[in-house]
């Protein structure tokens, strides 16, 4: 059928769907890589090589989004965007997904765009993209464990329990964070045994 309009301006559409852990906000700056040296009197000598680049954000330094997917009638596009306010940070039942949401483009904060609930067919919040972030890197201990990768298992471990330790300060109420927990509970016990 004829595509629905949707009020957002063509150019506002994502080309491509985002990867998640990539954003612009998350981008090395180039600016911090060819940082002055400090030259107050009786500094300490700057320790790291002057071709160190800078330590990559982790997923969830990043600045927030969420990502709404329309429908196919609109090219299933993924769009990227501010924090929405829902109560609890979830999808609305469906029988208040009525009307228009306003939403702030990711890209272009200062505008307001609205989209019609028709035409939305799933929304990420921020949160939920940080579990899926903790569990590939529980993922990728186990995989380094089973590998005999003791040192690599054990790093990815310390920083799966970060995110952890995150969550539950910030996001206690995510769908699927206690399972997430319990499964890296288990994964950990099986690693020192």
């Amino acid at each position: 059928g004829p595509k629905v309009e949707v009020e957002l301006p063509p150019e506002s559409r994502p080309e491509t769907e985002p990867v998640p852990g990539v954003s612009e906000a998350g981008a090395a700056d180039p600016a911090a890589s060819k940082a002055k040296p400090d030259s107050k009197a009786g500094a300490k000598p700057d320790t790291e090589p002057p071709a160190a680049q800078p330590v990559p954000k982790k997923f969830y330094e990043q600045e927030e989004y969420d990502l709404i997917t329309l429908n196919a009638a609109n090219d299933n596009a993924i769009l990227k965007v501010m924090p929405l306010l829902f109560a609890d940070r979830r999808m609305p039942p469906e029988s208040k997904r009525v009307g228009k949401i306003k939403v702030r483009l990711f890209d272009k904060q200062s505008e307001e765009y609205e989209v019609a609930w028709r035409h939305i067919e799933d929304i990420v919040f921020f949160e939920d993209l940080v579990l899926e972030e903790a569990n590939k890197i529980v993922a990728r201990a186990v995989a380094a464990s089973g590998a005999g990768d003791v040192k690599k298992s054990q790093a990815a471990f310390d920083e799966a329990f970060d995110y952890f330790r995150l969550m539950l300060r910030k996001y206690p109420n995510t769908r699927g964070i206690q399972e997430s927990i319990q499964e890296i509970g288990r994964a950990s016990c099986r690693e020192r045994v």
